[in-house]
Parts: structure tokens; C-alpha cells; sequence
């Protein structure tokens, strides 16, 4: 890794403005090759996703045989929908009843204490392989295209989780299906989830605002979050203090940790802190596929992870009510993980 720029000029301003704290800066990231990713590469490939969730908790990851063409499809489609008048977008709008769908901040009393940018909108969508069709009523249907294709860019997004997270597994002494059995619990198939960001430009006679910006966060709910980004740069990570500014590399998946792999690893790894800005002049677009937890599971600490050197640090807890907590709180900069910490004795 190289070393840390210190960024100055009109994005610290907007830095500054979001978190009224420390400077940004600019190093180089985890950048994972996953070519030979069967092959005898494995090791090396997993010994690197290692060193980044317990450095980073977060890499970018190349040639991994995701869909490259599908990928740019489900981008082009959600900016379309975005584009859309507003009368349309709002036909799918999420509700009290049910977080799912189409949200933007004239929405604020719907989604309880969840904090929205004024100049950010958003879809969210929930894959349940059980009960596809059941599923995508609450998806848009236009434009045209939309739902078969982000169907299929879930069940895509969902056999790359899985191979990261056997690889995971694989390299800290687990059985390959050790992350996965977790997550699912003795319920079934976990689910899978997009979520597709759309950042309005701040614009030059505004001045930068937190409330132009999607609020510092973990993932509370999730295992692993993969992130497709177009060219506008506006993700940010928090490292030993200070934000670090992730320029997107085309094709690439940006992968962070969530805080359930925190839990399930005993705190090996740690769940990233983040945040989304927008830009100043250019519309920006991001869309993350997540990987959650069967919403009935148990979470907790794997066994094997759990020894005498490593005592257990979280406690065993419902995966609804963990996540209940998160949206009773809305997005804050406190690490959702505390909930389920063992306090110290």
C-alpha cells in the first residue's frame, strides 16, 4: 500500500461539512485480483481478503467473473428509473408497514429515525430465492426490464458472496460453508438485497451540508455488501480515524464487511464505518448488493472461533431484534455492534 495523500480543496470542504472532523485522505486500497480463484491461487487470493477485512474491512475485487455486461444493464436501468417524474417513482414508495421500494426524503415520517440526504434517493429491494414472485411486488416494473434484470443480478450477486465467503472460511480454519450455515441458521436460504443510491449534485452556489450526504454508518444487517459504482467518485471509509476517499475502478465490486461478520467471526474482523457523498457538479449512482441473515436466524459468534486465547466478545442474539435496534436508532456514527457485546466484567 502506498502512502496517505492528504487531499486538500473543494471535496475536503464537503469532507469537513459532512463530519465536521480530521482530514481526507487518499492511500491505496485492497485491491484483490480473484483470477485463479479455483486454481492454485487460492490460498494467496484468501490470505489477501484476510489482511484486508482485518486491516480494512473492506477490498475491491477484479476478475471475478461477474457479468460485466449484466452489471452495466442494472446500472443503465436504475438510472432510468431515477429519471423518471415523480409521480411514477412514488407509485413504489416504501411505507410504515413495509421498508422496501422506492424512498427519497420527502418520505423522512415513513422510515421512522432512518436519516435521509436531502439530495439523495434510493430503491431498495429484498430477494427471497423461496418466494421470487411474492417478493417483487414491492419492485418496480418500469422500466421495462427492470425487475427480470435485477432478479438476475441478485442471483448473480448471491453465488459471488457465497464463494468469497467459503474462501473466508476456508482461510480462517473453518469448513467452506462455516460462513454461509451461519447465516442461515436452521431456517434456510438467507436473503439477498439491492439497494440503488442516486446522489443529486450539491452544486456550486450550495454550500455542503450533512444533510446532503448519506450519514457515516455500519451495515448492520448484513454479512457482506458488494458495491457497483459508477465513474463519480463519492464513497468514503473510515480508517484509523480518518476518511478515505475510494476512487471506483470500472467493473470492479467494491466489498465491505458487515457488522454480522463481525459477530460471526468474534470480532477477527470489524464491520466498516462509511458514508456516501454526492458530488459537486455530477449526478452519482451506486448500487450494493447485500447479503443478509435469514430475518428468523440466531446470530452469534462461531464455536470454533471461540477458545481460551479468544473469549467469546458478542453475545447470541435475534437477527430481527439486532436489526430492530438499528432502525429504532436510524444511522448514527455509533458502531451498531455494541448491542451485542459482552460488556466486560
Amino acid at each position: 500500500m502506498g502512502e496517505a495523500t492528504v487531499v486538500k480543496g473543494e471535496y475536503t470542504v464537503m469532507d469537513q461539512a459532512c463530519a465536521g472532523m480530521g482530514e481526507l485522505v487518499i492511500e491505496d486500497p485492497p485491491l484483490i485480483d480473484l483470477s485463479g480463484l479455483d486454481g492454485p491461487e487460492r490460498a494467496r487470493i484468501g490470505n489477501e481478503i484476510d489482511e484486508a477485512c482485518k486491516k480494512w474491512g473492506f477490498f475491491q475485487i477484479i476478475n471475478h467473473g461477474f457479468d460485466s455486461s449484466l452489471m452495466r444493464k442494472a446500472k443503465m436501468l436504475a438510472k432510468e428509473f431515477f429519471k423518471q417524474p415523480e409521480e411514477q417513482k412514488m407509485k413504489f414508495r416504501v411505507t410504515e408497514e413495509v421498508f422496501e421500494g422506492y424512498c427519497c426524503s420527502k418520505l423522512r415520517d415513513s422510515v421512522g429515525k432512518v436519516k435521509l440526504a436531502e439530495s439523495t434517493e434510493f430503491v431498495l429491494i429484498f430477494l427471497d430465492i423461496q418466494d421470487i414472485e411474492k417478493q417483487q411486488k414491492y419492485w418496480p416494473d418500469c422500466p421495462p426490464g427492470f425487475r427480470e434484470t435485477m432478479e438476475q443480478y441478485l442471483i448473480n450477486a448471491r453465488e459471488l458472496h457465497e464463494k468469497l465467503l467459503a474462501l473466508i472460511s476456508e482461510t480462517i480454519g473453518l469448513e467452506p460453508d462455516a460462513l454461509r450455515k451461519a447465516s442461515e441458521g436452521s431456517f434456510g436460504p438467507v436473503r439477498s438485497a439491492a439497494r440503488m443510491n442516486y446522489y443529486q449534485p450539491w452544486g456550486s452556489e450550495d454550500e455542503p451540508t450533512k444533510e446532503r450526504s448519506l450519514a457515516s454508518h455500519t451495515d448492520a444487517g448484513t454479512v457482506l455488501t458488494m458495491l457497483y459504482s459508477d465513474e463519480v467518485a463519492g464513497l468514503e471509509i473510515k480508517k484509523d480515524g480518518r476518511w478515505v476517499k475510494i476512487e471506483p475502478i470500472t467493473d470492479a465490486f467494491i466489498v465491505n464487511l458487515g457488522d454480522q461478520m463481525e459477530i460471526m467471526t468474534n470480532g477477527r474482523y470489524k464491520s466498516v464505518e462509511h458514508r456516501g457523498l454526492p458530488d459537486k457538479t455530477r449526478e452519482r449512482l451506486s448500487l450494493a448488493a447485500a447479503y443478509y441473515p435469514h430475518k428468523e436466524s440466531v446470530i452469534g459468534p462461531i464455536p470454533e472461533l471461540i477458545n481460551d486465547s479468544n473469549p467469546q466478545l458478542y453475545k447470541v442474539c435475534n437477527f430481527s431484534d439486532y436489526v430492530t435496534t438499528f432502525y429504532k436508532e436510524g444511522l448514527n456514527e455509533r458502531h451498531q455492534t455494541t448491542y451485542a457485546k459482552i460488556e466486560p466484567r
